[in-house]
């Protein structure tokens, strides 16, 4: 996490730059061996006096979520993912637990 400037008034974010990366980042499933996911870049920021956290979808799962935290602490995650072709089956085969995928194969995120 590489932080700009942060600005936080009255326990709100007044202004936020920065940006967050998960680099050489690799997930172990239930049974398998690890699976490599390469590596996930994404803007902070403030919006509306909250954080906010937005991912450049230009990764193996096409992560592209915005994440906000509210002044109570309440994480709110929006966007959609699309493993890649390459993934091993058993990713693609776990997205049914995600939803139904849009007709361009994305599967909605929202919680």
């Amino acid at each position: 996490m590489d932080i700009n400037q942060l600005q936080v008034k009255d326990q709100v974010c007044a202004s936020l730059i920065g940006n967050a990366s998960w680099l050489d980042a690799k997930l172990q499933p239930p049974v398998g061996s690890w699976l490599d996911l390469q590596h996930f870049h994404a803007n902070l920021s403030c919006e509306n006096q909250q954080p906010v956290l937005i991912t450049d979808p230009a990764n193996i799962l096409a992560l592209d979520v915005r994440a906000t935290v509210n002044a109570a602490g309440k994480l709110q995650v929006s966007g959609t993912l699309k493993p890649a072709a390459e993934l091993p089956a058993e990713v693609h085969q776990a997205m049914q637990f995600v939803g139904a995928p849009d007709a361009e194969g994305r599967y909605r995120l929202n919680f």
